[in-house]
């Protein structure tokens, strides 16, 4: 039994990057001799096993072979594999690297010389076994350090498979999604997709943006995409909320313009609804759906009657919802090339202080004062002449 330290691992510590986990590859053994070995089997689709002391994980060295497009159509074999057949399967030659226990470095495929020069390269044809290496290699290519271009051959390969991604379920997508939002590297891996001549396939509502352009004095930017990518990057940091709520703020705009000329209707509730992405779940989705309709009415604050401000304002049941819509509208102000006098002037102090005091206010007093009790509609207004008093005096309203 040889034990050998394998991927990420390897590809950190030479980029000189801290390693989250380690991960082995054994070498000579074979599942009873494991479990006699004290390792507890954990492994769905290969036979990975968990340290008796360390809970680190360990998998068989393995082959695989695809059967079919789905990414769970293979069969796998472990005896007698070696240790470059299962570097092999790897998807990148960066991450098909292993290191022996005694430090000697196992590199068949020169992923230390594709490291030096930020190469991306796939390792074999059985990167076409799973649609899902284009998405990853898009990520790591946005969240690795430094500037990394993807080989040529690599690219080509890519293209091939165009046909494999619709196969790719929601769930995977997402998982994907997820770890580049983490890192704050949409941009890159959006546009990453887009140079390999996928994003129209992966991700169409994104590559629908790029045919959209605006032309009006509020955008000057080339299309709607690069407008987007730009509001990504005014960072330095976004929440997952926010990050997806700029992504997908200006979904609507390729068919308004289509339909309508202009960007009229691009904040409807319901034809957002009708373009977000199925991939998003449930939770986060509604709340994405939620900054994007109200993104373009918090900007009219300054400008809007005081009683639609403070309709507007009582929708946000929670502070830090409020918050989120405001980093929303600051990168959209930001994130653009415009007309010199153009600006919003998002009033930010206002819209915080009202929100707060429309919050904190309760009717009871004003319910007590009364000889009898008044309806759920008298409450109702009584709420909401008071939340406009409130916009009138803060704002400096009429």
């Amino acid at each position: 039994m040889k034990k050998y330290i394998v991927g990420g691992f390897i590809r950190s510590t030479l980029l000189g990057i801290h390693p989250n986990d380690t991960d082995y590859v054994v070498v000579g053994s074979n599942m009873d001799e494991m479990i006699a070995a004290g390792f507890t089997f954990v492994g769905k689709d290969f036979p990975v096993f968990l340290h008796p002391e360390t809970k680190e994980e360990y998998a068989l060295a393995r082959s695989e072979k695809s059967t079919g497009p789905g990414y769970r159509d293979f069969t796998t074999e472990t005896n007698n594999v070696s240790l470059e057949e299962d570097l092999s399967r790897r998807d990148l030659t960066v991450n098909a690297i292993a290191m022996s226990k005694d430090g000697s470095v196992i590199d068949p495929f020169n992923g230390q010389s594709d490291l030096e020069k930020r190469v991306l390269r796939h390792t074999s044809e059985a990167f076409k076994d799973d649609p899902l290496r284009v998405l990853r290699l898009a990520r790591f290519r946005a969240t690795l350090p430094g500037t990394w271009t993807i080989a040529h051959e690599t690219k080509v390969m890519c293209y091939e498979m165009r046909h494999f991604l619709n196969s790719l379920t929601p769930e995977r997508i997402w998982k994907e999604v997820e770890k580049v939002i983490t890192a704050n590297a949409l941009p890159t891996f959006m546009e990453t997709l887009y140079e390999l001549n996928v994003l129209d396939v992966v991700f169409p509502e994104i590559h629908r943006m790029i045919l959209c352009r605006e032309g009006s004095k509020h955008h000057r930017e080339a299309n709607v995409f690069v407008h987007t990518m730009m509001m990504l990057r005014t960072g330095p940091k976004f929440d997952t909320i926010e990050q997806l709520a700029i992504l997908f703020h200006d979904i609507a705009k390729p068919i308004t313009y289509i339909k309508y000329g202009c960007s009229a209707g691009h904040d409807d509730e319901e034809l957002i609804d009708s373009l977000l992405p199925k991939w998003i779940p449930t939770k986060t989705r509604k709340q994405v759906l939620f900054l994007i309709k109200n993104h373009t009415r918090i900007y009219k604050t300054s400008s809007m009657k005081a009683s639609k401000v403070a309709s507007l304002l009582s929708e946000y049941k929670d502070p830090a919802v409020l918050l989120k819509q405001l980093t929303v509208a600051h990168a959209d102000d930001q994130g653009r090339i415009c007309d010199p006098d153009i600006s919003k002037g998002i009033q930010d102090a206002e819209i915080i202080e009202a929100h707060r005091e429309i919050l904190e206010y309760s009717p009871a007093k004003w319910i007590e004062s009364l000889d009898s009790k008044p309806s759920a509609e008298a409450i109702k207004q009584n709420i909401h002449r008071t939340n406009i008093s409130i916009v009138k005096r803060i704002f400096g309203k009429d």
